[in-house]
């Protein structure tokens, strides 16, 4: 969605359109720019649209999995700090099939000679790729502890009934 030109722009324009974002700033940023637009800000196409406002919009995040642990990892300062780390991911995290991570945890000497950042690249590389985020078919596994009102949100938007 990046600033939010185009998802404003859309709906001036009476498009149908989804807006993804993956970076932090979605808040300050589209949110806060599609507020205005629905509040009937003038910019733009506005004048040859006749736009006066209106409209609506969801807002939802994904549930994050192997997100959190990238996250945590690009904050570590210290080799401390990521060797404690390394023991949560071996137990929390999903780790692509070719790593071995007890290679990683257990004084390898490879692995001890990088720098902390090379450390860091290197244990994000280690992360399944495929399960940064909670799939949608994964909902209602008990392990991840989803709320039963985000369940119920999930479904009024995919249209599906409580009993899928």
């Amino acid at each position: 969605m990046g600033s939010g030109t185009s998802i404003a722009a859309a709906l001036k324009t009476q498009r149908q359109f989804i807006g993804l974002e993956q970076l932090d700033y979605i808040e300050d940023l589209a949110i806060e720019r599609f507020k205005n637009v629905i509040s009937g800000e003038q910019t733009g196409v506005s004048q040859r649209c006749n736009w006066e406002g209106g409209g609506s919009f969801v807002y939802a995040e994904l549930h994050e999995l192997n997100q959190k642990f990238v996250n945590r990892i690009q904050a570590i300062d210290s080799n401390d700090e990521l060797f404690n780390l390394i023991e949560r991911i071996k137990t929390e995290a999903f780790l692509d099939f070719q790593v071995h991570i007890e290679r990683i945890a257990n004084d390898d000497e490879d692995f001890l000679a990088l720098s902390l950042e090379e450390k860091k690249d290197v244990l994000i590389q280690a992360l399944d790729a495929n399960q940064m985020y909670l799939n949608y078919s994964e909902i209602d596994d008990a392990s991840y502890s989803i709320p039963d009102d985000v369940k119920a949100f999930n479904r009024s938007f995919y249209g599906e009934d409580e009993e899928s």
